[in-house]
């Protein structure tokens, strides 16, 4: 096999569970073998040595820093790192054993010289089960900029674990550190601004577990004002003729759509009413006219209606 360059994977956790070691695990496999593997305990409250096989610290990189959430967790990592290349996996997901090979193939097969690489990736349950699979092949890319398609919800997917980028192509602090969810969104969104050129690798290679205990998948009210302060960071990006429509797209999407399937996560009916009563107040109600969410719907029928819902409860002054 022909060696293109060290890879560092960076793993930041912050009191895993077991399912840290079948992370490890995925990375240790890899048939690409220049890899180092960065494990950034992210100030754990209990001590990662209780869920870690011992026989996995010989083998990776281990470093502990105070608690700053995920991305001070990735941007110590990438600090530390020593490959040409990297990516990051977080503590309970999986790469396929060929992910760093079949992604530099196509980060590095064709003379265009790309940023980073992005593959399909799988949704997964705890036991296994595959849940659905993500093909970015069938995702509606324009001709316009892939910044544009993203902020639409049709370009690529917002999250890291999916990707392989070029070290150089990233800042020191690639990540905002302010956030303690949706730094990725960000992060990703800043890359895409800046012309940064990607290749799509149409293979499964990542593993998305689904944790319903994650900050991911659960309503925390700090994670909803996060999630709209990254909306108005995004917004700043927007800089065409078309900003106002596509900041109205996004934002039905990413924070209305978004903060509503968070809140009818919370256990009982009076729990999600609770959290609608929270977020209703947050929303830009002038994002809510009805051409905005008919142009909305043209493209995400299902999360339409919900937008039409929230419209509907704004019009009885709930």
């Amino acid at each position: 096999m022909t060696i293109k360059g060290k890879v560092s994977i960076i793993m930041p956790c912050f009191n895993p569970s077991n399912d840290i070691n079948r992370a490890i695990c995925s990375c240790l496999n890899q048939t690409y073998k220049d890899i180092e593997i960065i494990l950034v305990d992210d100030g754990s409250t209990v001590p990662i040595e209780s869920v870690l096989d011992i026989g996995l610290f010989e083998k990776i990189r281990v470093y502990r820093k105070a608690n700053g959430g995920p991305g001070s967790a990735r941007n110590y990592g990438l600090g530390v790192s020593d490959g040409e290349f990297v990516c990051f996996l977080d503590a309970d997901d999986t790469y396929e054993v060929d992910f760093v090979e079949r992604m530099l193939d196509g980060l590095l097969s064709s003379n265009e010289h790309y940023d980073f690489a992005i593959c399909n990736y799988r949704k997964v349950e705890a036991t296994g089960k595959v849940l659905k699979e993500f093909d970015h092949s069938f995702k509606v890319f324009s001709s316009r900029e892939p910044f544009i398609d993203f902020i639409m919800g049709v370009g690529i997917t917002p999250m890291s674990q999916n990707k392989l980028f070029r070290k150089e192509s990233l800042k020191k602090d690639f990540y905002p550190e302010k956030y303690k969810v949706h730094e990725d969104v960000l992060a990703i969104s800043r890359l895409l601004h800046e012309g940064m050129k990607f290749c799509l690798v149409r293979e499964e290679l990542f593993n998305y577990f689904v944790n319903p205990s994650s900050t991911m998948h659960s309503f925390n009210k700090s994670h909803i004002i996060d999630r709209l302060e990254v909306a108005e960071e995004i917004h700043s990006l927007m800089n065409n003729e078309h900003a106002r429509e596509l900041y109205s797209f996004y934002y039905l999407n990413f924070v209305i759509f978004s903060s509503v399937k968070h809140c009818f996560m919370v256990d009982g009916l009076k729990g999600k009413i609770n959290a609608l009563v929270f977020c209703l107040p947050l929303f830009d109600k002038k994002q809510l006219t009805f051409s905005n969410i008919f142009r909305f719907g043209r493209i995400h029928k299902t999360k339409s209606v919900i937008c039409f819902l929230v419209r509907f409860l704004y019009l009885l002054k709930v």
